[in-house]
């Protein structure tokens, strides 16, 4: 069964709980490059899994990466507004 929650897609089976970019990535990389790691969204759309767009990280630079991200925009920096968000899901999804 697939859920989303907290807008992550998530494989449920026998309780347990499985993000799908995880599942991807073993599925491209292995599970010996994929256990280690952090699953990062180059886009930052936690919802566009497609293989191109996910990458293996370090579990501390990813953490640092988005400790970044956060930095800028609370100094003022561009985020994207959540309209920006889903519109651009609206295109990916071809709706």
């Amino acid at each position: 069964m697939i859920e989303t929650i907290n807008g992550r897609e998530m494989v449920v089976h026998e309780g347990e709980h499985v993000q799908i970019h995880r599942l991807l990535m073993v599925a491209e990389e292995g599970i010996e490059e994929v256990k280690d790691k952090a699953v990062h969204h180059r886009n930052h759309f936690s919802w566009d899994n497609r293989p191109d767009n996910l990458v293996l990280m370090d579990p501390g630079e990813h953490s640092r990466l988005h400790s970044r991200q956060k930095s800028d925009v609370r100094m003022g920096r561009k985020a994207r507004t959540v309209e920006e968000h889903l519109e651009l899901r609206r295109q990916y999804l071809g709706e």
